[in-house]
């Protein structure tokens, strides 16, 4: 009788590595069914392509509030205005034009539209202002710096235009 209780021991053993084969063959094949499915489903697209990297530039010409008043150069120009806004399209076509000019003082920007430099932005400017923390405007300025001090300011578009001789 050990033989017989050895035979069903051997037959059950085989049919259970037989149903374990079955089994995993099973699970491989849903696997590979809901894999080719997701892939005609579009599941494994890519919704995501990296971006094109260019090169960086780097603007001088734009400049924080901070730094309006510490430039390398002894005399140079700082217009301030919300470049962001619609009506600052003359603005910029007069940055363009001074900008063609030849032998000009040096003009840098600075957009009180960037939150860092809102706090210059009040309602009454500040036209005797000789550092940042006492500088104001109200609209769009122009400021002619001279040795780290404030020599010139004007406001408003047509007063920027004609200091600009433009």
């Amino acid at each position: 009788m050990s033989k017989s209780n050895k035979s069903v021991e051997k037959e059950m053993n085989i049919k259970g590595l037989v149903i374990i084969i079955c089994v995993l063959l099973v699970v491989l094949g849903l696997i590979y069914v809901l894999t080719i499915g997701a892939q005609h489903l579009g599941w494994f697209d890519v919704g995501y392509t990296k971006p094109e990297v260019g090169n960086a530039v780097i603007s001088y010409d734009s400049i924080m509030a901070g730094t309006i008043f510490d430039r390398s150069e002894s005399e140079y120009y700082v217009l301030i205005a919300d470049f962001d806004s619609r009506d600052t399209v003359y603005v910029s076509g007069l940055i363009s034009s001074y900008k063609n000019k030849e032998n000009v003082l040096p003009l840098y920007v600075v957009n009180t539209a960037d939150k860092l430099n809102s706090s210059i932005v009040s309602d009454t400017a500040n036209s005797m202002a000789q550092s940042v923390e006492d500088l104001k405007v109200s609209e769009s300025t122009l400021i002619k710096i001279s040795n780290h001090r404030n020599v010139m300011f004007v406001t408003g578009d047509a007063n920027i235009k004609t200091e600009l001789a433009l």
